[in-house]
């Protein structure tokens, strides 16, 4: 699959996003591809010995995307065991559905933040490699020390 540094450039991002736990429909949403795209670079980079799936295990720690997809499938639970059995009155039944509501408020509130924090961390590597081409080295200093001194303050600000 030879290409442009572009394209090698989203396969790391895809590569490195599905091994954090990302589905490949969300990561395709992300890079504006088709998911069937994703599944073409899986495949390209298991030929040449990379499993994306592997990369995955040994990540270890579920990723938010990773807690996302448990809270939905708990919730789709409840609604199921909901529709099953049912709350026998109607104060259960309410207090059910408030449950689930407030359920589908963090879910959707989770995702739109999750989405935001991993375009906003490809933005910044996007502007990474454009400091990489773009920029002369005591550019590239100036650079460095100033994410040096960010990095440093949200370090004090988190500690």
């Amino acid at each position: 699959m030879p290409g442009s540094s572009k394209r090698a450039m989203n396969i790391a991002r895809a590569r490195d996003l599905y091994a954090r736990g990302v589905s490949a429909k969300e990561i395709a949403e992300l890079l504006g591809v088709r998911r069937s795209t994703i599944h073409n670079w899986s495949a390209y980079d298991r030929k040449r010995g990379i499993s994306w799936n592997e990369m995955r295990e040994r990540m270890g720690d579920p990723s938010p995307y990773d807690t996302l997809r448990t809270l939905r499938e708990r919730m789709a639970q409840m609604v199921a065991e909901g529709g099953r059995t049912g709350p026998a009155d109607l104060a259960e039944r309410r207090q059910h559905e408030k449950r689930l509501l407030e359920m589908t408020r963090v879910l959707k509130g989770c995702e739109k933040t999750a989405d935001e924090l991993t375009r906003q961390l490809l933005a910044l590597e996007e502007f990474a490699e454009y400091c990489a081409q773009n920029l002369t080295r005591e550019e590239l200093a100036v650079v460095r020390r100033a994410i040096e001194g960010f990095t440093a303050r949200l370090q004090r600000e988190n500690g």
